[in-house]
């Protein structure tokens, strides 16, 4: 705390941080994987590779990737393989290779997966029907008939947002795909299914959920959360000139009772006279 208030953490704001932004975070692209198991044919399985701390294991890992790095290089968006474990049966090396899914609108997460599985797929394919790896007259790296892939689904739009949200405001925000891609907006921004519309207030989002602050208070009296429902002020409480003839018409009636239960009191009928 500074003596002009609280330092606030990014994406949140007010003089306590209480509130945060409609917009938390704007993507254009994701991390996706898509695990193999893949036999090798031409190297000798040791004991030592089925430990991924021992150095024969480090050894062989960085040789398998720049290997592979070769067969994966036509997929889209390719970054890195990582090699989880090197079993002895049929030399098994399973392993994931990891690319950059471009997010270009609606669906595009699991249209764009789609698309980089199939190249996954169709490289080792290739690779099979050539069965080694060469390099120039160099024999680097066979393969089996064992192939297996299996396909590891991205985040949807709402789940990643879940994840990158701050906690706690996780259930108030959603997914929004854009030209500029997968945007996380909450409740108060109009792209939201759930917008809250403060008509012509402000929409502003604590721990709590959304709420409006709505405009010109000092001369509104607002009977909904929305602002949509208001009264005047002035209609609260009546003008000094509307308060007096108010007040005379009263002093008027009571005057005009007060009259009529009194002759009433002293009325004499004829017979009695």
């Amino acid at each position: 705390m500074s003596t002009s208030g609280c330092t606030c953490l990014q994406s949140f704001y007010g003089s306590l941080c209480e509130f945060i932004e409609d917009i938390i975070i704007t993507v254009q692209s994701t991390d996706c994987s898509v695990r193999v198991k893949l036999g090798i044919t031409n190297w000798k399985f040791t004991k030592s590779l089925a430990d991924p701390q021992s150095g024969d294991f480090r050894k062989f890992e960085e040789k398998f990737k720049a290997e592979m790095s070769t067969v994966y290089s036509q997929v889209s968006g390719y970054t890195n393989i990582k090699v989880f474990s090197v079993k002895s049966d049929n030399f098994a090396v399973y392993h994931e290779i990891i690319a950059k899914l471009k997010i270009t609108g609606s669906g595009s997460l699991a249209r764009n997966y789609y698309k980089v599985f199939h190249q996954v797929k169709k490289s080792l394919e290739t690779l099979k029907k050539q069965h080694c790896i060469r390099n120039g007259n160099t024999t680097s790296l066979c393969v089996g008939d064992s192939i297996t892939l299996t396909p590891i689904q991205p985040l949807s739009g709402d789940d990643f947002c879940s994840k990158r949200v701050p906690s706690g405001f996780n259930n108030f925000y959603s997914s929004y795909f854009s030209s500029e891609g997968l945007n996380c907006v909450s409740e108060c921004h109009q792209k939201s299914p759930k917008y809250l519309n403060c008509s012509g207030g402000t929409c502003l989002l604590s721990r709590t959920g959304p709420q409006c602050l709505c405009p010109r208070t000092d001369l509104y009296l607002y009977t909904s959360p929305d602002c949509t429902v208001r009264m005047p002020r002035s209609s609260q409480r009546l003008p000094p000139t509307g308060a007096l003839i108010t007040v005379l018409l009263v002093v008027v009636v009571i005057l005009c009772i007060r009259r009529v239960i009194k002759k009433k009191a002293t009325y004499v009928p004829p017979y009695m006279k």
